[in-house]
């Protein structure tokens, strides 16, 4: 996050950005056509900076950038570094216990500092990325386990998200399915394949997984809808 109030009289300030990045998962760690259960690998990234702002004669505001780094800089970027992880493992906010719920297990460690490669210039920014072993992804058409209705909790009660709660929960679940559509959902199953396995009742229909819901952005001024036919951004279809 960038302090609004910096000016171009202010020193350089920290500023942090928390989001989840690459996403892996290695043929052995997938079980048939398993897409949703599969073992991934989550990267967590962690891009730390000090920014400045310069005067901009012929514009309103100036323009913000990271300057070449100092002993103060590097200092200020291994202490909101330690900040950071401190808060992910030992944390009692809400996010950070919802973290030590969701990364099942941290395999890796990754810190690069900025650094302009052709002359050998360094930046005050750093990026720490944190591979993670995740839960998997809710069954869909499935009740949400414990752990995913905390999530949703949390969105609920979250005003820069909350709107969204009930699109992000439709996409999570969709509509309620029988057991042997679980089944079949779950391991990525023709009709044909779990037909077979003897669990489908005589002259069962294959349930809609998807339900209609519709959001609004207002800082994108657009509704998000998500149908059984498709999805759209402002009644512009993002898939057939």
């Amino acid at each position: 996050m960038l302090d609004p109030n910096i000016t171009e009289d202010s020193a350089a300030v920290p500023a942090i950005a928390v989001f989840t990045d690459s996403r892996s998962t290695e043929r052995g760690d997938i079980h048939g056509k398993d897409i949703i259960g599969g073992d991934s690998t989550v990267t967590l990234a962690l891009e730390i900076a000090c920014v400045a702002k310069a005067p901009d004669k012929d514009a309103e505001g100036g323009e913000t950038f990271i300057p070449q780094t100092d002993e103060g800089m590097e200092m200020t970027l291994d202490l909101i570094e330690r900040q950071a992880v401190v808060e992910l493992q030992a944390g009692q906010s809400v996010w950070a216990n919802l973290w030590r719920t969701f990364a099942c297990e941290v395999i890796g460690l990754r810190a690069e500092r900025g650094a302009a490669a052709e002359k050998g210039i360094r930046f005050a920014a750093r990026r720490l990325e944190i591979q993670c072993k995740p839960l998997t992804d809710p069954v869909p058409g499935a009740p949400l386990p414990p752990a995913w209705e905390t999530v949703f909790a949390a969105f609920e009660g979250e005003d820069t998200v909350k709107k969204f709660a009930p699109l992000l929960r439709a996409a999570a679940t969709g509509q309620p399915v029988p057991d042997w559509a679980q089944v079949q959902q779950s391991l990525g199953l023709a009709l044909d394949e779990v037909t077979a396995l003897g669990i489908v009742p005589m002259a069962s229909e294959v349930p809609s997984l998807a339900s209609e819901i519709v959001a609004e952005d207002d800082d994108l001024n657009v509704d998000i809808a998500v149908t059984p036919e498709g999805s759209s951004v402002g009644g512009v279809p993002t898939r057939e």
